[in-house]
């Protein structure tokens, strides 16, 4: 399988995709956005990852890029591409298909539970039977889902968490491929702004995040029955 992601920002990685990629002897390919680089063909790739970033969707003023990244992200989803989306991936997924994209005004930063849907737990249920579903969010915006999306989790202070078209589309508000490596970089770069929001409900203390370092092997580990399960890969 051929994968290719998406970047926005330097510092938001694929995470732990990569090391799921690399066991599975996948090739992996990037875009750069950030530094222009072309979208590649349709043909040279199998399933699409798009990342992260500290944008929004509609800041088309901003971001000159963000329509033909949702046109490229729409044809790989008519392609039958496998495409999926982490945060603002998951977003631009949701616009790219018709749904609004908009700030929530709520922030929701560090480890926070969702809680399964009934056909989340259909899904993803037997990944954990515990459910523990602790995972690391750092967003501000939401989205209506896509017509045709089944939700799959929600939080306390976001309803639309993760949700599926079919089996080959799949957005995830939140971030299971962070790394403690990772998640420090998104820190360094937003450690000022992060305490300027600290005593807001739904906002961890940066450090205290990212001490709690057996969260990052749970959410790896949920990522790789994910992933193994959306690809057919188990």
């Amino acid at each position: 399988m051929k994968i290719h992601c998406i970047l926005h920002v330097d510092f938001e990685t694929p995470g732990y995709i990569v090391d799921w990629a690399e066991w599975n002897d996948f090739e992996v390919s990037y875009t750069h956005i950030y530094n222009n680089d072309p979208f590649p063909e349709m043909k040279e790739f199998d399933m699409l990852v798009v990342m992260g970033g500290p944008m929004g969707v509609y800041e088309y003023d901003k971001y000159s890029w963000l329509k033909e990244e949702q046109e490229f992200i729409k044809k790989a989803i008519d392609a039958d591409k496998y495409v999926l989306g982490v945060c603002l991936g998951s977003q631009l997924i949701a616009e790219a298909l018709g749904a609004k994209v908009y700030p929530s005004g709520i922030q929701e930063i560090g480890w926070y539970k969702i809680e399964l849907t009934e056909e989340g737990t259909q899904r993803w249920g037997s990944f954990d039977p515990e459910n523990r579903w602790v995972v690391l969010h750092w967003h501000g915006d939401t989205f209506d889902l896509p017509e045709g999306a089944i939700l799959l989790a929600s939080s306390e202070a976001t309803k639309h968490q993760a949700f599926a078209i079919g089996d080959k589309v799949l957005g995830l508000q939140f971030h299971m491929e962070a790394t403690p490596s990772t998640a420090r970089g998104m820190y360094n770069v937003f450690k000022d702004e992060l305490e300027d929001l600290q005593g807001q409900k739904y906002v961890m203390p940066g450090k205290e995040m990212l001490k709690r370092e057996v969260y990052f092997h749970d959410i790896n580990a949920l990522l790789e029955a994910i992933l193994d399960q959306f690809v057919g890969n188990s």
